[in-house]
């Protein structure tokens, strides 16, 4: 078992000491230790607690349980008791030559909830077997001391009182004994008296797995809290005030809503492309155009988390410095971030977790434990903390796990725990238990009275509050969670926290008898040779077989997804965002497109087809006006043929008269240059014959 808190000793020696002192006080100065119980049978009052009790209650007759009603396994203490306390009581009986004969006979009570051991309690204590009605309390006004302390009469001889009630050979009308898992408690011990504890019991916490993912606000919104709301405020203006100096200054977006931007040709140098008028140059690694606006956004943004993750640099002076003031801003706000995270969840009070049974004190969590309802809203309630509701009645008697509470309130004040009671621990259908199977599970049957393991299970509450744990004996819940798991392949329930509250576990007779002593005898005698360590490892009850634990180390915050769940779920939400995006521009998209295409071009197609049916339509109906267009063409390619003759003419005519213009020209050059010697006489006859050639 896990390790204990507040162990209490002695109990049981405590126990034989009050019984020894309660039989002197009456008179019974010699009492009888060494065998009292030799040659008698004993009415076992029993209650149906795996895995300490396993029977079937509809095998039971009129209260008495034959031994097929405990089949092939009658858990840990009826095996106890029949195999090993009854073998050393029969031994001792032949030690003391005396008649060995000891018989057990086993009863449930007739109740409707056959589970109780604080029910089999009172009973004994009224010292009657038809005492259900009134056995919802122990001792009160009414009756201060135990009816069986003052009017027990004993055992009954072996072989005799084969029935509850109405057999004259019984010797009492109430049974002999309580076994089962009967807690050996203070306001017990007034009741009855117990053997030395046969084995420890302690409680445990149980709970609902932790969601992987949950919506409420404080989850979602935890990786956000260690910056107030103001501080995140600014964060974004910044980044926003950002992106806009960005489009201005290394994006050229004025440019290009006004056209004038371009992008510079990557061939030519920076200091010609400074010199091109009328271009104003633009950061190449921003994309151009529209884009231009959220890839400028894409940078500011992602600078938030690295400054060169985006791949851009300034190119610009102004960019530069606006970059450089920007990275400054966004590593100190990371910085910051980074050094209050930790210790924001490590003090944060309002992470929903329930670590352990000092959670449930402030009334956060609901728990669910057995016992009676009542108003807490009255002035004076009867019981203490907060009822928040359940499927009990006020015949119901306080469990173990009640009183536990009620106690914890009246030691601490501040304690307030919210309490919803049940009958039973598990489910009922009728008078028969629900078995658990993967296609019978308590949530989807309809009509059943839901116990509290299921309870926590089904979230069965109102519209306001619903159980979100449940308090119990640690090697029941222990057996009950492996049993489920074994059943279902998964766990619906876990235990939380260290075991506490451990108490002995103990065999109850009537005050003022000597039995205790014995069969404290035979206990201690039985557990020396390892039987009940053989018992829990068989029944798997170990702290080790618990296979649905929470294994998170109380008082310390481990990150887990449910913790950071918040942070999952933006990433998840911006990602499928993403995806979706991607595949309507890439795939969708495209498609679209092509099918306007195809549209777009047998429009087309078809107007050309019925343009081209209508002519030759109109060409076979009407051949004249196609001869008639013929004979026009050809007419009007004549006027143009005669036009191009008339001016070729006209351009010979004004070259005619240029070339005699120049012939004038040349000849009134010669006769100035007659003076000339006749040296020149050759190149003035080679000019002649130039303005000859020319004129001709």
């Amino acid at each position: 078992m896990r390790k204990m808190r507040g162990m209490r000793f002695g109990t049981g020696q405590l126990a034989i000491l009050l019984t020894f002192v309660s039989q002197v006080c009456f008179g019974q100065t010699t009492p009888n230790f060494k065998s009292p119980h030799c040659g008698k049978k004993f009415r076992i009052l029993t209650h149906d607690h795996p895995p300490f009790i396993n029977v079937d209650p509809a095998k039971c007759v009129n209260q008495f349980c034959p031994p097929d009603a405990f089949g092939d396994d009658g858990g840990i203490t009826y095996n106890f008791m029949m195999q090993d306390v009854l073998r050393y009581l029969k031994l001792y009986c032949r030690e003391e030559n005396e008649d060995e004969n000891v018989e057990f006979d086993w009863y449930l009570a007739p109740t409707e909830d056959k589970t109780s051991a604080a029910r089999v309690v009172n009973m004994l204590c009224r010292g009657r077997f038809d005492s259900a009605n009134d056995a919802t309390q122990g001792l009160d006004a009414a009756m201060p001391v135990c009816r069986s302390a003052t009017q027990y009469k004993g055992p009954s001889p072996a072989g005799s009182c084969s029935m509850a009630y109405g057999d004259p050979t019984c010797v009492d009308e109430g049974p002999d004994m309580v076994v089962g898992a009967i807690h050996i408690l203070r306001e017990r011990l007034d009741m009855l008296d117990f053997t030395l504890p046969f084995m420890t019991e302690s409680q445990v916490v149980v709970k609902r797995p932790d969601p992987l993912f949950t919506l409420s606000p404080t989850r979602l919104l935890t990786i956000f809290q260690p910056f107030s709301e103001m501080l995140w405020t600014v964060i974004i203006i910044e980044i926003l005030i950002v992106w806009v100096l960005i489009m201005l200054t290394e994006a050229g977006i004025m440019g290009h809503l006004l056209g004038t931007t371009k992008a510079p040709e990557a061939h030519i140098s920076r200091t010609k492309r400074k010199r091109k008028a009328g271009e104003s140059l633009r950061n190449v690694s921003i994309a151009g155009g529209i884009h231009a606006i959220y890839d400028s956004f894409f940078w500011s943004m992602g600078s938030a988390f690295d400054p060169g993750g985006p791949g851009k640099s300034p190119t610009t002076v102004s960019g530069r410095f606006i970059m450089l003031a920007h990275w400054f801003f966004l590593v100190v706000m990371a910085a910051t971030y980074t050094g209050s995270v930790g210790p924001f969840l490590s003090d944060s009070a309002d992470l929903d977790i329930i670590e352990s049974f000092d959670d449930l004190k402030g009334g956060r969590y609901a728990v669910v434990v057995r016992g009676p309802p009542w108003d807490s809203q009255h002035p004076n309630p009867e019981f203490l903390g907060t009822y928040a509701g359940g499927n009990s009645d006020e015949r119901i008697p306080p469990s173990t796990q009640f009183r536990l509470l009620q106690t914890e309130m009246k030691n601490d004040y501040s304690a307030n725990f919210k309490i919803y009671t049940t009958i039973n621990m598990h489910s009922f259908v009728g008078d028969g238990r629900v078995v658990i199977t993967k296609d019978q599970q308590p949530c989807d049957i309809e009509g059943v009275r839901r116990g509290a393991y299921d309870m926590v299970i089904c979230k069965t509450g109102d519209d306001r509050t619903e159980p979100d744990s449940l308090i119990y004996d640690a090697s029941a819940v222990v057996y009950e969670l492996n049993s489920r798991k074994a059943a279902l392949g998964r766990c619906d329930l876990l235990t939380v926290g260290e075991f506490f509250n451990p108490s002995g576990l103990g065999i109850g007779f009537p005050k003022n008898t000597t039995f205790p002593t014995i069969f404290s005898r035979a206990i201690e005698r039985a557990r020396a040779g390892g039987v009940m360590d053989e018992y829990k490892a068989r029944y798997r009850i170990r702290d080790e077989d618990n296979e649905c634990a929470d294994n998170t180390p109380s008082g310390t915050i481990v990150m887990s997804i449910a913790l950071l769940s918040g942070l999952f779920i933006i990433t998840g939400v911006v990602v499928l965002i993403a995806l979706i995006m991607g595949f309507v521009f890439r795939v969708i998209w495209p498609i679209f497109c092509s099918k306007l295409d195809e549209a777009a071009a047998a429009e087309i197609a078809e107007a050309e087809a019925a343009q081209h049916e209508d002519s030759d339509d109109e060409e076979q109906e009407d051949p004249k006006k196609k001869t008639m267009a013929l004979l026009n063409n050809l007419y009007e390619e004549s006027a143009r043929v005669q036009d191009s003759a008339e001016h070729l003419a006209e351009s010979a005519r004004r070259a005619e008269a240029r070339a005699e213009e120049m012939f004038l020209q040349a000849s009134g050059e010669e006769e100035e240059a007659a003076g000339v010697g006749e040296s020149n006489g050759n190149g003035r006859a080679d000019v002649q014959g130039d303005l000859v050639y020319t004129q001709g």
